[in-house]
């Protein structure tokens, strides 16, 4: 499970996976993104949560 920051941070999120070779797609109102690889799960959660 990856939280990925949700907000300002999250374009700039998206393309550094996007370098690393996966593509995240998201629908503006979802807190669950779309990964191209199949054990990947994530949700974006708000920037202050992700490290806890």
């Amino acid at each position: 499970m990856l939280g990925l920051p949700k907000g300002s941070l999250e374009e700039s999120t998206k393309a550094l996976f996007a370098k690393a070779g996966w593509k995240i797609t998201t629908s503006s109102r979802s807190y669950k993104p779309s990964i191209d690889d199949a054990e990947l799960d994530g949700r974006f959660v708000r920037a202050q949560e992700v490290a806890r």
